[in-house]
């Protein structure tokens, strides 16, 4: 049976929830040689895993299985292709390109790496002026904070302070924020793959609407400020999120969570936050697999407000949680 070498990227790498580009740095090596991008529509290199066609192969990314089974090159080529390219009626001109085991050829900043990282793949995309780089280095993720907390700022890169605070569900481990001047800034965001090696994604956006770099700017939009940052709770992992609101008298913000805990546990963690950040409870209930709660309170401005939280089990028992939030500008 023939073996096809191909590369899958973990394809959940785009963008969760994305919303540019580096002095020009050298493509990093692999084995000793440099890796030079391939052309076309999806950028996607020569293989890098082996997959027996007819068979199954699967790679462990952290807490995330993944199982490719049977097809070759140029399948994986059309998966990637489709799959990162799809659309939807409307959708505004964009493009994708993927450099597996290099960067881009030209960046207008400086991003530093730790010793031993391998660049496992750097994303450009037109649309948001988003370049994300897909790493892993041989240090415990406290290690690789460090290197980043000490680096970042000698490369021109500040930390933002306030960033999240407020908007809604952010995650816990959402990562460090730096910026370069007012309209470039970059999430870093570290995972262990085990003891000793860590997974580094960095993600760098030129600022087309909110950014956490501009001292003048709300947080997304005015109303959004209104709800606080809601972690989430330890042991649970933010899969999917958003947002929305009027522009004076509303705003409302959801995310999708999983881990074991019920509802009730993480509307308890949820509900300890809003106090914190000086909501005033009014009432509270739960039922099986859904638990809410109301609250009220006054803004800077002393305009007072109503908020509701719930969240639920979807379905019951299934380790998938619902959570959403709601302020409106008392009358």
């Amino acid at each position: 049976m023939k073996t096809i070498r191909i590369f899958f990227i973990g394809i959940c790498l785009l963008l969760a929830s994305c919303n540019t580009l580096l002095p020009q740095t050298p493509a990093l090596e692999s084995d000793g040689e440099a890796i030079p991008p391939v052309s076309d529509e999806v950028m996607v290199e020569e293989a890098v895993e082996e997959v027996i066609v007819g068979q199954s192969t699967a790679g462990e990314i952290g807490p995330t299985t993944v199982e490719i089974v049977g097809g070759d090159e140029a399948a994986l080529r059309e998966f990637v292709t489709r799959w990162m390219g799809s659309s939807y009626p409307g959708q505004e001109a964009d493009h994708i390109t993927i450099y597996l085991g290099s960067l881009p050829p030209e960046m207008p900043y400086s991003l530093p790496l730790p010793d031993g990282a391998r660049l496992v793949a750097s994303v450009q995309q037109t649309r948001f002026e988003v370049l994300q780089l897909i790493l892993d280095a041989p240090m415990p993720e406290d290690a690789i904070t460090a290197f980043y907390e000490a680096a970042l700022p000698k490369a021109g890169w500040q930390a933002v302070s306030n960033y999240g605070s407020g908007g809604g569900f952010v995650s816990a481990d959402f990562g460090l924020t730096y910026c370069l001047g007012q309209e470039t800034y970059l999430t870093l965001q570290i995972s262990p793959l085990s003891e000793e090696t860590s997974d580094i994604r960095i993600f760098v956006q030129s600022a087309t609407g909110y950014s956490p770099c501009n001292p003048d700017q709300g947080y997304g939009d005015p109303m959004s400020a209104q709800i606080p940052a809601l972690k989430n709770p330890p042991g649970t992992r933010m899969t999917s999120g958003g947002g929305g609101g009027s522009s004076d008298t509303d705003a409302y913000n959801e995310t999708h969570l999983e881990g074991d805990l019920s509802a009730a546990e993480a509307a308890a963690h949820y509900n300890d936050q809003l106090t914190a950040a000086g909501w005033a409870l009014v009432e509270s209930g739960s039922t099986d697999g859904l638990s809410w709660s109301t609250w009220t309170f006054t803004d800077a401005d002393g305009d007072r407000w109503t908020g509701t939280l719930f969240v639920s089990d979807i379905p019951p028992g299934s380790g998938r949680l619902f959570a959403y939030v709601r302020t409106e500008r008392a009358p």
